[in-house]
């Protein structure tokens, strides 16, 4: 054997053994950044350093490429099975760093979605109002009409808006299906019935939304002479589905405060709203307790 064929054959060992020690540590990187990447979550954690992936799927490219050329120049068939054993190795790792680099991607995505404050409706209450309303048509809903009419009837109704934020580019959510929940209180403080848990809105019997800039008000209280009641939303079963009607429900005697909750998803939207109510020259007054 020429001094020359020795020399060639003693740099492929030496290449083989550094490349296998490399195989070693790459595959332990890659091990080390996937179980870092697999303990990150949503709340707190931060995604692994985009150039350390990128770093890793480019040294690994480049190995397999040196790699190649080189089994390309060797003769020894066994060298040559151990050299391409490696690269395909390096094959594996490189889509392995590939697809980690993909899942990185999406976590670096997931975390700047959770760092970014979710949306709130900014709802807040305009306080009542002593009205005449009148019902639609079988049922369909209370109106305000301030006609001279004998079938309109003396009430109150409380409004809300979903104001737009006094900051520059906050967001505001818009709530939808929103109902309102009334719970009446005696002058002892104590329950009378069991509430409402869905009251009218003004207008057509519809889902109400609250748009930014929108408001919509609620029926609390009528008064038909000396009797007071509150419409309510009274859902309906039959073959052809569900159907919603209004009903009253009737006080023995005025009550005393009235409690307001809005919901959306039986959330609050916001803080329970309280009014006193009393009778002010045989009118209607509500008066919203501050908070």
């Amino acid at each position: 054997m020429s001094r020359k064929s020795a020399r060639l054959i003693r740099t492929i060992k030496e290449w083989v053994s550094v490349l296998s020690a490399f195989e070693l540590l790459a595959i332990r990187a890659f091990l080390l950044i996937m179980l870092y990447a697999s303990s990150c979550d949503i709340e707190g954690s931060r995604a692994v350093d985009a150039i350390t992936g990128l770093t890793l799927f480019k040294s690994i490219a480049d190995a397999g490429k040196t790699i190649a050329e080189i089994a390309k120049g060797v003769n020894n068939h066994e060298t040559k099975q151990q050299l391409n054993a490696i690269y395909d190795n390096l094959m594996d790792l490189k889509q392995q760093a590939a697809r980690l680099e993909d899942e990185n991607r999406e976590l670096k995505e997931k975390l700047r979605l959770a760092s970014k404050p979710m949306p709130t409706p900014n709802i807040r209450c305009l306080g009542s109002k002593t009205v005449f309303l009148r019902e639609g048509l079988n049922g369909s809903g209370w109106y305000e009409d301030s006609s001279k009419n004998s079938t309109n009837v003396a009430g109150a109704k409380v409004c809300f808006k979903n104001h737009s934020s006094d900051e520059t580019l906050k967001t505001v959510a818009e709530p939808y299906d929103v109902r309102a929940s009334l719970t009446f209180l005696d002058g002892a403080g104590q329950q009378i019935g069991t509430g409402i848990s869905e009251a009218c809105w003004t207008g057509d019997l519809r889902q109400i939304n609250f748009g930014v800039e929108n408001a919509h008000c609620v029926v609390v209280l009528l008064m038909f002479g000396p009797e007071f009641v509150c419409p309510y939303l009274r859902r309906t079963h039959a073959h052809w589905g569900e159907g919603i009607l209004t009903d009253e429900f009737k006080f023995d005697a005025m009550p005393k405060t009235i409690v307001i909750r809005l919901l959306e998803d039986n959330s609050l939207l916001l803080p329970p709203c309280y009014f006193d109510v009393a009778m002010s020259d045989g009118e209607l007054a509500l008066k919203q307790r501050s908070t």
